[in-house]
């Protein structure tokens, strides 16, 4: 749908593109913000980020991490003042609080939207929890080390009986 003319649009119209709007944020299964950038107060929120409703204490640092204040005060990488920075989109990896309180790993990616006069009003970010993929990453490594380290010889040999892999 192109929404070129949407100042033009009647009530009904605007209120039908503002709900199809809505249902599609809804829609998508990991955590979506849209975020203010000179407060970092969240001001949309998807389903998916069980922040229903938004108070004023909502800012991104308060609802992912628990914080008070923003991520780079804690040392930590702050994709969204990156993005405002560099009116350019960016990644960073933190460890989010899910509703239970439990520690996840989550890859943050971090879009602009410009307002009328060029700078970077508001950001959207949404959150993609790779929990799961990082700690089979890390069972691999130990796997891996402990293969490299036996005592015993491990070998890996293909179909023939041909040795493929030794380990050291």
């Amino acid at each position: 749908m192109d929404l070129a003319g949407r100042a033009e649009l009647p009530g009904d119209k605007v209120r039908a593109l503002a709900a199809l709007l809505f249902n599609t944020l809804d829609a998508l299964t990991h955590p979506l913000y849209i975020v203010e950038a000179g407060t970092h107060r969240v001001v949309l929120a998807n389903a998916a980020s069980h922040l229903h409703p938004l108070g004023r204490e909502s800012t991104c640092h308060a609802v992912t991490h628990g914080l008070e204040r923003p991520c780079r005060e804690y040392g930590l990488g702050c994709p969204l003042e990156e993005v405002v920075a560099t009116a350019e989109p960016a990644t960073a990896e933190h460890v989010h609080l899910d509703q239970q309180g439990q520690a996840r790993v989550c890859k943050v990616h971090c879009y602009p939207i410009v307002g009328s006069e060029g700078a970077v009003t508001h950001v959207i970010e949404y959150n993609h929890d790779i929990t799961e993929q990082r700690n089979a990453q890390d069972q691999l490594r130990l796997l891996g080390t402990a293969i490299e380290t036996a005592a015993n010889a491990i070998f890996v040999t293909d179909r023939a009986g041909r040795i493929q892999w030794v380990n050291q």
